[in-house]
């Protein structure tokens, strides 16, 4: 476990709320050692974490040169290393059996797969819109509005169970992402302490295996989608069967460009969006049509 987590640790990185950087639990392993182990082998027996276990300091990073409203700023949050240390080992062992359960269109997080493939394969598919011949097509680009902050966790816990994931392997993710307490800093002081109701942590190390896991339940509904309404596809020489692609909450999806598939899609990510707590960001989303496609359809 040691040398699992320190091999893939900053060392520098900003500590949380308890003031313990990892470099004070390399630097004093030999001292603190033991009794970290009993932490985590109490956490692996489904003991609930303490309140400051899982305390969170939440950093406001402006995005701009001048921020005047809540969204200029990127909210970064600072774990406890010991919580870290816990959540790692979990994520270790899930990410031996993602490139399993997650279809492959989903290149973000999975073991194995290249962001790149994802980016040609899209590439080519974006090529053929204005080819001679072709029908009339689509591409969407969806942008999912802070994807990580809306995770709703009962849902979350629906898709693990039915993927097959045991009752205690569950408790573990509970006691992992529930009852987090957080403090904003403000000019370097902590103000407030309040708990969470839904969402993942960025800087916990099993947030995005989670958030892939959740997401899943988009990737297989739209292959559902499509399968079950083969007039959908997106119309290539070689009749590809790609309808969509994915890196973690960035999805393109390939459809041809008739109203009535336009209606399907966008009722199935209506219904998407009420089930899953997830929500489309429209300003930031976006569709591509070829040429070829009448002014009507534009």
């Amino acid at each position: 476990m040691e040398e699992d987590f320190w091999r893939q640790k900053a060392t520098y990185s900003a500590a949380g709320p308890d003031g313990f950087s990892a470099l004070f639990y390399q630097v004093c392993w030999d001292i603190i050692a033991q009794d970290v182990l009993i932490a985590v082998q109490d956490f692996f027996c489904c003991t609930p974490m303490p309140k400051n276990f899982k305390a969170t300091s939440i950093a406001l990073i402006p995005k701009v040169l001048n921020p005047s409203v809540w969204t200029d700023y990127r909210p970064i949050s600072l774990c406890n290393v010991s919580n870290k240390i816990c959540s790692k080992i979990m994520n270790d062992r899930l990410s031996r059996i993602l490139p399993r359960i997650i279809a492959p269109s989903q290149s973000g997080f999975v073991g194995g797969r290249l962001i790149s493939d994802n980016i040609l394969l899209a590439q080519e598919l974006i090529h053929t819109l204005d080819e001679k011949r072709m029908y009339e097509n689509v591409v969407y680009k969806l942008d999912m509005a802070k994807a990580y902050d809306r995770v709703q966790w009962q849902f979350l816990y629906n898709v693990l169970r039915k993927m097959g994931f045991n009752e205690k392997w569950i408790q573990l993710v509970k006691n992992c992402i529930e009852q987090c307490w957080f403090s904003v800093l403000v000019n370097g002081d902590k103000v407030g302490f309040f708990s969470s109701s839904q969402g993942l942590r960025q800087s916990d190390p099993i947030s995005p295996s989670l958030f892939i896991i959740l997401a899943e339940y988009l990737a297989r509904g739209l292959d559902q989608l499509f399968h079950s309404n083969p007039a959908l596809r997106y119309y290539t020489k070689g009749g590809s069967d790609v309808n969509h692609l994915s890196f973690a909450d960035d999805i393109i999806i390939f459809s041809n460009a008739s109203r009535r598939s336009t209606r399907k899609i966008v009722d199935f990510l209506d219904s998407y969006q009420r089930i899953s707590g997830q929500l489309i960001n429209i300003g930031k989303s976006s569709f591509i049509v070829g040429n070829k496609c009448s002014s009507l359809i534009k």
